[in-house]
C-alpha cells in the first residue's frame, strides 16, 4: 500500500545556463516502488514574493504617515 513522504518541498534549482527556477518536490512509495514529482512553481513563487513586497512596503508607508487601512466584509 503506498504511503506520503510527508510534506512537498520548494526550493530553488539553478539551471546550466545560470537561471534559477523554484521547483516543488514531492512523492510516495509503496511497496517496491517510488514516484517523483518535481514540479515548476517559479511564476507562483516570484508572484508570492512580489506580493509580498507590495505588503512590506504599504505597512511601512501606513507607518510613516501614521495612518491605516481596514477591509469590509459584511
Amino acid at each position: 500500500h503506498a504511503r506520503g513522504l510527508g510534506q512537498q518541498r520548494v526550493f530553488p534549482v539553478r539551471r546550466r545556463d545560470g537561471a534559477v527556477r523554484w521547483v516543488q518536490f514531492g512523492g510516495t512509495a509503496g511497496d517496491g516502488y517510488a514516484v517523483w514529482v518535481l514540479h515548476d512553481v517559479t511564476a507562483r513563487h516570484e508572484a508570492e514574493q512580489q506580493l509580498d513586497h507590495q505588503h512590506r512596503l504599504l505597512e511601512e508607508v501606513q507607518s510613516l504617515a501614521n495612518v491605516g487601512s481596514w477591509e469590509w466584509d459584511p
